[in-house]
């Protein structure tokens, strides 16, 4: 129904070239609203028409017809020339007879109907040649009176949107530039008010080949005052949210000991910092509200699909800390692959413990007999935070190029008595290190970046 920018302009050139021209095709506007179907989106460079039927329009030719997009009243109408669509004689605006005029077109494909009578016409219609940005537009129920053919019942463009603006779904996808919505009626009922089911979807104004930001199915129904709801929405989920989706999201939290069980059904704020920890941890927007992308990941995170490795206080992947260092070896290698460099067992420079050290990138695993008893995986640290697998990530959101700031914002403390030395207790982190080092006893400026962290026992002392 409605175009975008520019573009419209030559959608309606190639539309009035291919029709044998038009006087639409030779007068200038800002924005020309092509006369489309309610399903035709205008890309930049190429457009579909569908080619409707003029005889259901018949009837309204050369009659006054209400404007129910400006309220200026009646207009007569008249075919437009090569186009399938009737045009007003005169303008809604001004004196310029070629500046929005009044278009009506019928519906393609038509919506199922209920409770139209004879006297009545179920249409689209916009501003055609339109001087603005967006070109006013809706579906409108014509019924024939005294004075012509009058607009009885309308759901324009505009207070779609505005309804869709109240909406969170929406408001996850609004478009950054103007917003342009495209409607199409699927069902209509008229036995007493009119009642709207219709697809929307919403473009960006400036993005002229871009697909839809938001998509979506509403219901509406025109009494005294339009009122509307959504049926579909967007796949986000927030507080307040319940069903199903809610149900599985929570289980996926809790089988990853983000959530306490069981799952309730119902996004409250349990479920929202469960979502925003998780976020945290997987480099993810954390807002608490899970989209696609957060769902999609803790899905596969919680299925054992993602190929995504967490380094955390308890181990890396599926290792835990502990696990006796020959199982534990084999373990890493099969998820980690093969080490580009191990040490081989060598005693530690500040005590008698055995050592063995295996390491990918910056990435470093350590096993030790340390504490006495048998020799196991003792923990891991990070030598180089610019030099890690990509698919390699840290509970707590400690990400390369983190400052100390940020780690002070996630509640990291800071060991005076050594050089440049941090600690996180939550997430486990005996101890990291900032590049270049603060001066002994001092805490490193707000934008010192993080160097190093590491996890369980020897990272740095042997």
């Amino acid at each position: 129904m409605t175009t975008r920018g520019g573009a419209s302009i030559l959608a309606w050139l190639l539309f009035a070239s291919a029709c044998g021209g038009g006087t639409a095709a030779t007068t200038s506007s800002s924005t020309t609203t092509a006369p489309v179907s309610t399903t035709t989106t205008v890309a930049a460079t190429t457009t579909t028409t569908a080619v409707v039927d003029q005889d259901p329009l018949a009837a309204l030719i050369g009659l006054a017809v209400e404007d129910p997009l400006l309220d200026s009243g009646y207009h007569e109408m008249a075919p437009a020339e090569g186009g399938p669509f009737l045009l007003s004689a005169d303008s809604l605006t001004g004196p310029n007879p070629e500046v929005d005029r009044l278009a009506i077109g019928d519906l393609d494909p038509a919506p199922t109907t209920t409770g139209i009578g004879d006297d009545q016409r179920l249409v689209g219609v916009w501003v055609d040649n339109w001087s603005g940005d967006v070109a006013p537009a809706g579906v409108t129920l014509y019924t024939s009176g005294i004075e012509g053919w009058s607009a009885t019942a309308t759901l324009a463009d505009d207070e779609v949107l505005a309804f869709l603006e109240t909406t969170g779904d929406y408001s996850a996808r609004r478009p950054e530039g103007p917003p342009v919505l495209q409607l199409t009626v699927t069902q209509f009922d008229w036995t007493g008010q009119a009642h709207f089911i219709a697809l929307v979807s919403v473009f960006d104004l400036m993005l002229t080949d871009a697909p839809a930001a938001y998509q979506g199915e509403v219901e509406c129904t025109l009494a005294a005052t339009l009122e509307c709801g959504l049926l579909s929405d967007d796949g986000v989920y927030r507080p307040g949210d319940t069903g199903e989706g809610v149900e599985a999201l929570q289980a996926d939290l809790i089988a990853l000991d983000y959530l306490n069980g069981p799952a309730s059904g119902t996004y409250g704020s349990s479920t929202q910092n469960a979502v925003r920890n998780f976020q945290r941890d997987y480099r993810l927007s954390r807002d608490g509200i899970a989209g696609p992308q957060t769902v999609a990941l803790l899905h596969d995170v919680s299925a054992g699909d993602s190929n995504i490795v967490m380094a955390s206080a308890t181990g890396v992947g599926p290792v835990p800390i502990d696990r006796p260092y020959e199982q534990a070896m084999d373990d890493l290698e099969a998820i980690l692959g093969t080490p580009e460099s191990s040490t081989g067992w060598y005693a530690g420079p500040c005590d008698a413990q055995q050592w063995f050290k295996m390491t990918w990138g910056g990435f470093t695993a350590i096993f030790s007999d340390h504490g006495g008893g048998a020799a196991r995986f003792t923990g891991w640290y990070v030598s180089d935070i610019d030099d890690l697998p990509s698919w390699l990530y840290f509970v707590g959101g400690i990400r390369p190029g983190s400052t100390w700031t940020y780690l002070q914002g996630i509640g990291a403390g800071f060991e005076s008595t050594y050089f440049g030395l941090w600690y996180h207790e939550a997430f486990g982190y005996a101890y990291g290190m900032f590049n270049p080092h603060p001066v002994l006893g001092t805490q490193p400026p707000g934008g010192a970046l993080v160097a190093s962290l590491g996890v369980g026992t020897g990272g740095y002392a042997c």
